[in-house]
């Protein structure tokens, strides 16, 4: 009887154990079968290790110690309970976003029938909680999208159980938030509910030549601007200097050569190329910015080198800059439009800006030009820096090329013209005005003179033409405040020659406030200087031209005495200019002053035809 109890507890414990092997096996072939068939693509790729990029590798799980597999369901359930949505839109951007996050919010509180969904910002994080994440919130699942995010796209993706909407620029996303509310009513069912899954994708690009640029892990954008011209920028806010030089050796590790670096008070201005495309990138010190532009190199040409900079020198050909007075009485006002023409050592010119198109003020310019030239029959104009669009400053160009384009030739144009995107801000009786000038400026650049090259201005760049050297300072890239005045994206330089220098402003007019807390007196001091705007208006300031601390002052306006019967003498913001002293002020008016740099002596003339004929 022993024996035979023995037998049958031995045979039950055999068959425990079987029973057990048999179940383990089962329990296998199930998780398999989950991690292989429902696996989503999200998945997929975080589970691969061969073909992972760098920032997704940093995040993949890999252990071959053990069998334990780890798997997200990627889905994300939009249910009604009473009136309200039980999901909420979290964001993180930049607030030129905001308006668009506001909308998007709204339309998709319409779709779920919500009452009141306000978009919140940032909060704490909740795994659990199903929400819609705009902007990099810093929550595990941004991250997810954003380390795999290029700088010129908009990404959106459901992980875990939030919609992801990655990406910097406001139209973009905008777009973007209207293929997610298209989509959200497509996928309702009979009542009211959504569920997105993994398969949920929506991939948008803008400013195709940010595509070219490296992405450094944990930089993103927080705007992105159309600048004009095919040229693009990234506004990365404010980063440490070294997070800049990280970045800046990403780019010369992605095929791209330095072609140029000025560090200007701790200002840093870089240029790179590759055989397709030029890249800026800057970075400012008084507001810890940086910035990177991008731009087809069939779009700009680049500065000249002072290594390739050739030319001979005639002899007794002095340097001179003259003041063209082009007083635009006609139009019952006092201002004149701007227009400096500098002879160079080789007999070639520099000319900024060139004034209105009223009969005959192109013959103005081409007269002196021909006067001054060494041989009349071979005028030469090295470079023509516009400052801005304004018509007192461009509108003489079309009339004059239609006069004298096969009498003269013009190896490039320098301007910074900025995009119609960039002007949406401007005084709303100014804005329509300044839009036109600038896109008919560039059509007639992009075809009257097509076969010119045109530079794109950035700050930093260093411009060696003939005996002459040109740095530019300031353009609309890093003006930081809204741009409501036009005259405030004037290209600002200074331009040097025979130990002598002359600052000019264009028209900018704030005062110089952003420029006095860029640059220091080693900068900004010169011999002499452009008074900014014809002459700055009450309630202005003067701190720029304390700064440059000029000896002399060429003073591009009509008159003294102007429209409303203002004496531009007695504005107070004038003064610091006026104390300077009459003889060393060289007011536009109609004349014409000629001053020679070497000796820093200047010649009046009362009229073109004056000068012209002595």
């Amino acid at each position: 009887m022993l024996k035979l109890f023995k037998q049958t507890i031995l045979y039950l414990l055999v068959m425990v154990i079987i029973l057990g092997c048999v179940s383990c096996n089962k329990t296998d072939n199930t998780n398999d079968n989950v991690n292989t068939d429902s696996t989503t693509e999200v998945e997929a790729e975080n589970t691969t290790t061969d073909s992972t990029t760098e920032g997704e590798a940093e995040n993949t799980t890999t252990d071959s110690t053990t069998e334990e597999i780890i798997t997200r369901v990627d889905k994300i359930d939009i249910k009604l309970d009473g009136n309200y949505a039980n999901i909420r839109v979290n964001y993180n951007i930049n607030s030129s976003l905001l308006d668009e996050v506001k909308s998007f919010a709204s339309s998709y509180a319409e779709i779920v029938d919500a009452q009141s969904l306000a978009p919140k910002k940032g909060g704490s994080y909740d795994a659990d909680m199903a929400e819609i994440l705009v902007g990099n919130v810093g929550f595990p699942e941004s991250d997810e999208v954003y380390k795999t995010l290029k700088y010129n796209e908009v990404k959106v993706r459901v992980v875990g159980n939030k919609l992801v909407v990655a990406g910097c620029d406001p139209k973009t996303m905008a777009n973007a938030f209207t293929k997610i509310l298209k989509i959200l009513e497509e996928k309702q069912d009979p009542n009211g509910n959504i569920c997105l899954d993994g398969d949920f994708v929506i991939d948008m690009t803008f400013g195709a030549p940010l595509s070219v640029l490296p992405v450094l892990k944990g930089l993103y954008p927080t705007t992105y601007v159309d600048t004009g011209d095919d040229c693009h920028m990234l506004n990365f806010g404010r980063v440490e200097k070294d997070v800049f030089a990280a970045y800046c050796n990403n780019i010369a590790a992605e095929g791209f050569t330095l072609y140029a670096e000025k560090d200007i008070e701790g200002n840093i201005y870089k240029t790179y190329t590759n055989d397709k495309y030029v890249v800026t990138a800057i970075y400012t010190p008084r507001n810890g910015f940086a910035k990177v532009l991008s731009q087809p190199l069939n779009a700009t040409a680049l500065p000249t080198k002072e290594e390739d900079n050739k030319y001979t020198p005639v002899a007794n050909c002095d340097t001179t800059i003259t003041q063209v007075g082009l007083l635009n009485d006609n139009l019952a006002r006092t201002y004149n439009g701007m227009c400096y023409i500098i002879r160079l050592a080789d007999g070639s010119f520099i000319l900024v800006d060139g004034g209105f198109s009223l009969e005959g003020y192109e013959d103005r310019i081409y007269n002196i030009l021909k006067k001054q030239a060494p041989n009349p029959n071979e005028i030469v104009i090295a470079a023509w820096i516009i400052t801005h669009a304004h018509d007192d400053h461009v509108n003489v160009f079309e009339s004059f090329f239609e006069s004298y384009a096969d009498k003269l030739t013009v190896e490039r144009f320098i301007c910074n013209l900025p995009s119609s995107d960039q002007l949406v801000n401007n005084w709303a009786n100014e804005k329509q005005g300044n839009i036109r000038y600038t896109e008919n400026f560039r059509n007639f650049l992009n075809t009257s003179v097509a076969n010119v090259p045109k530079i794109k201005a950035h700050p930093g760049q260093e411009f060696y033409i003939r005996n002459a050297k040109i740095n530019i300072l300031f353009t609309l890239d890093v003006y930081d405040k809204t741009l409501d005045d036009y005259n405030n994206c004037s290209v600002v330089f200074k331009f040097e020659a025979e130990g002598k220098s002359m600052f000019f402003l264009g028209d900018h007019d704030d005062g110089g406030a952003l420029l006095s807390k860029t640059y220091g007196k080693s900068t900004l001091k010169s011999d002499i200087v452009q008074v900014a705007h014809h002459g700055l208006p009450e309630n202005s300031s003067n701190a720029i031209c304390r700064v440059i601390d000029p000896d002399y002052a060429f003073w591009p306006a009509g008159a003294r005495v102007v429209k409303g019967n203002v004496d531009l003498f007695a504005v107070q913001a004038n003064k610091y200019i006026v104390a300077l002293g009459e003889d060393k002020i060289f007011l536009a008016e109609d004349n014409v002053y000629v001053f020679t740099l070497k000796d820093c002596s200047c010649k009046k003339y009362e009229t073109v035809a004056e000068y012209l004929n002595n």
